[in-house]
């Protein structure tokens, strides 16, 4: 099990235990612009800037950011996210 740390705005920090689930999957904390943590992300594939992927929360989400830990030992990453609009069929 892996624990990362991650720091939040001033100087708060938040530490989540990440079980490694299955080497095929990759970890992420999700952070938004204001760099809040939304959730943790258990992904089959690297995310990369531009990626769009539905998370657990049913939310559908864009990666604009990618940024190692900075424990280099584990292999968590965090993205920051925006949600994106569903859109409406009437």
């Amino acid at each position: 099990m892996a624990v990362a740390t991650y720091t939040l705005g001033m100087g708060r920090k938040l530490f989540l235990s990440l079980s490694k689930l299955n080497e095929e999957f990759m970890q992420y904390l999700m952070t938004d612009l204001h760099q809040r943590f939304i959730g943790a992300l258990n992904y089959n594939k690297p995310l990369a800037v531009g990626d769009v992927f539905r998370a657990d929360n049913t939310k559908t989400y864009t990666v604009v950011s990618i940024n190692d830990t900075r424990d280099k030992s584990k292999d968590v990453k965090s993205v920051t996210v925006i949600p994106v609009r569903e859109t409406v069929n009437a």
